[in-house]
């Protein structure tokens, strides 16, 4: 482990933490010297990663809940808590779209599954740790995971984008709210990435070579290495930022230049 990172001894909470960028970022925290507390909908599932890193030497535990439920995260977060005797960093990795639709389609039940999904347990997860902190008087680190759809325009998948977009902003309300109890709020935005979730096939394989400057799709390794600078002493100056990790493709745009 690096000392410049300042993560031993550290206890960071991972929502999401028993599968694709969850997993990883918890991989690579507990590589740095902290312990985990791994939060996944499937409690078995946050079990089989809290054992491989026990094994593996690091101080670990499984926590089962619904992060939407705002109850539910505050318990899950009190549970961490007692289990690893304090908590220091949030990272919160949960949210999903699993549809695609022109936004003057889309049904009210759906908006509300992409909201519930991708920004409610954010404010419930990020509150529940910030009050917990407030009450000890002790600083902190969030680190969430938006999408570069909430930066752009996302024809098809406009109800997703917005939850995005809406967890850039309350990012920013976060960090300015918060920094004076010593809390630091930043995010992720992941362009195309590949994850357990997302196997993506040969055409989006390649116009991410063509339209990507780095010719490819991004690994869910990578997004983790982004997550841990952000909850490291590396980043201990930077807050409410959302930082893009896409390979370049939302700083050019491709056209065809006319002939002259």
């Amino acid at each position: 482990m690096d000392p410049v990172f300042g993560l031993l001894g550290k206890r960071a909470l991972v929502v999401g933490g028993g599968l694709g960028i969850g997993r990883e970022s918890a991989r690579l925290l507990a590589a740095q010297g902290a312990s985990i507390a791994v939060l996944d909908l499937d409690p078995a599932r946050a079990e089989v990663m809290a054992d491989e890193l026990r094994k593996a030497g690091t101080t670990a535990c499984a926590v089962g809940a619904d992060m939407s439920d705002p109850a539910a995260a505050d318990a899950a977060v009190r549970e961490a808590a007692d289990k690893l005797g304090g908590l220091d960093i949030l990272v919160n990795i949960v949210g999903r779209n699993s549809m695609r639709t022109d936004l003057a389609d889309i049904a009210p039940e759906q908006f509300e599954l992409l909201l519930s999904r991708n920004l409610r347990h954010h404010l419930y997860t990020s509150g529940a740790f910030t009050r917990l902190l407030r009450a000890q008087k002790k600083s902190g680190a969030i680190v969430m995971v938006a999408s570069v759809a909430g930066l752009v325009a996302s024809p098809g998948l406009g109800g997703y984008a917005a939850t995005k977009a809406a967890l850039i902003s309350m990012t920013k309300t976060m960090s300015a709210e918060w920094g004076p109890l010593g809390i630091r709020v930043n995010a992720v935005a992941p362009g195309v990435t590949w994850t357990d979730r997302n196997q993506w096939g040969e055409e989006v394989q390649a116009q991410a070579r063509k339209s990507v400057p780095l010719g490819r799709i991004g690994d869910q390794t990578e997004i983790a290495r982004v997550i841990l600078f952000l909850a490291s002493d590396l980043a201990s100056y930077v807050t409410g930022q959302t930082v893009v990790a896409d390979g370049g493709a939302t700083v050019v745009t491709a056209f065809d230049a006319p002939s002259t």
